[in-house]
């Protein structure tokens, strides 16, 4: 199975919708059978990583507040 990381949130203006974005290619390449992992990025320039299933199921804010991201 082939890796692939997703890049999505950022400092820019863009950053609600780079979440949209991100959140239906994961959801397409989850089901090709890619091994997705999420890069989320904050406004104040944090860097996490997430699991596919986290990012669809919770959403970056959940994951972050729960401990999912690390």
């Amino acid at each position: 199975m082939q890796a692939i990381w997703v890049l999505c949130g950022g400092q820019s203006s863009e950053h609600d919708i780079s979440l949209l974005s991100a959140r239906n290619v994961v959801n397409v390449l989850s089901k090709m059978h890619y091994a997705v992992s999420v890069l989320y990025v904050t406004r104040e320039a944090k860097w996490y990583h997430l699991s596919a299933d986290v990012f669809l199921q919770h959403g970056v804010q959940r994951a972050i507040e729960t401990g999912s991201a690390t």
